[in-house]
């Protein structure tokens, strides 16, 4: 597949194949609980029959996704805090590294994230800066790495300006279980 030729083209790539046995053991998850979808939906619909208190944006969402709005040739900076809970090892250190070449910079703050129990929550913050991305078409992709001492979890890192409009996207599919408490 081309992205040149077809933008969808970059999301048919993915981090893998998936493994079941990996999946029912994922190491680290992203919890999210029925408020926060409650206030999720709250801030992007606009016409609801319910009752909201607060709302959440997306770049505030505890999900491995990310996405933001830039202009074209405009420097950008932009933050998305991050909680994961360990049902790995009681154990275990992370180490984030970013595989790939981009003309992006990211970083991930604390670049690793070390447990000493189960079910142990831990942040992070993922922070995307550029000097502004030009026409035409860009595509570029690039992995967030966590790694532990037996398995890495691969989140790929998507930047794409679409159409020659102003949108570039940030795009982290999922690849942790999500858990809603």
């Amino acid at each position: 597949m081309n992205p040149n030729r077809s933008i969808d083209a970059v999301f048919a790539y993915g981090s893998g194949h998936i493994d079941p046995h990996k999946a029912k053991d994922p190491g680290l998850v992203y919890d999210m609980s029925k408020e926060d979808y409650h206030k999720i939906w709250c801030s992007m619909s606009r016409s609801i029959n319910a009752t909201c208190h607060a709302n959440l944006t997306l770049r505030q969402l505890n999900y491995p996704s990310m996405a933001v709005q830039v202009d074209v040739n405009t420097a950008f900076l932009v933050s998305f805090p991050r909680t994961v809970t360990n049902v790995g090892k009681a154990n275990s250190k992370y180490v984030a590294s970013i595989k790939g070449s981009t003309k992006l910079n990211i970083i991930v703050d604390p670049d690793n994230l070390q447990f000493t129990s189960l079910n142990q929550r831990k942040s992070f913050v993922v922070t995307v800066t550029g000097k502004g991305i030009e026409l035409p078409l860009t595509v570029e992709s690039v992995l967030l790495l966590w790694t532990d001492e037996d398995d890495t979890h691969k989140i790929p890192i998507y930047t794409i300006l679409l159409n020659r409009c102003t949108l570039l996207k940030v795009i982290v599919p999922i690849l942790s279980a999500i858990t809603i408490n």
